[in-house]
């Protein structure tokens, strides 16, 4: 019993330790690495201001846009001038963009492993109640650090739809807790009001 209670309390400081960092990034901005399920990489920069706003935008010559504008999750594919949506809190990345994030209420799997030398914290959450929005698997990295804990870093994640279809997220030059103005951001062009020739652009 005492075995058992030992890796209870670790679990439990576990997810703390991970509440705690998550709900410190009030603001992120990173470059991503894209990789489809049939192996396609796309680039872009992602933007993300708690609670409720992010945009993943590509730099590349891919015609789509990721947007929340704290509400809806927008997804826009300008090559057909085409808006899908849904609230921000029915899909997976609703639980970075939480206001608290709360991963006990979350249901959330907190794992650790070994990659290549390094730790690596997994944390996955999915929706028992519609296993059509799929679930995220969060990759966070822990790194000793000489005189204190270790430090955590968000490195990226997977997300896996209702269909078993993964998408990887990569993070790369990640900034926290920058100042995130531009109320742009969280907005875009509706491709329907655009002539085709612009919708590219239209970005």
């Amino acid at each position: 019993m005492s075995e058992q209670h030992v890796e209870s309390d670790g679990l439990s400081q576990r997810i703390d330790k991970v509440e705690a960092f998550l709900n410190g990034i009030d603001t992120l901005k990173s470059d991503f690495i894209q990789i489809a399920d049939n192996g396609t990489i796309t680039r872009g920069v992602l933007s993300l201001d708690r609670p409720g706003r992010l945009r993943f935008e590509y730099t590349d010559e891919t015609p789509l846009l990721l947007v929340s504008d704290g509400t809806l999750l927008s997804f826009i594919d300008y090559d057909v001038g085409q808006v899908t949506r849904w609230p921000i809190d029915d899909t997976p990345l609703g639980i970075l963009v939480q206001d608290k994030i709360d991963l006990r209420a979350a249901d959330a799997m907190v794992n650790s492993l070994e990659i290549g030398g390094q730790s690596v914290i997994l944390v996955s959450v999915d929706d028992p109640a519609d296993n059509q929005q799929g679930n995220l698997t969060l990759l966070i990295e822990e790194t000793p650090q000489p005189d204190g804990p270790p430090s955590l870093s968000l490195r990226g994640w997977e997300v896996m739809d209702g269909q078993g279809v993964v998408t990887r997220i990569r993070l790369e030059k990640t900034r926290l807790n920058l100042a995130l103005a531009d109320e742009e951001l969280w907005s875009f062009k509706d491709p329907r009001t655009l002539p085709s020739q612009r919708r590219r652009r239209g970005r």
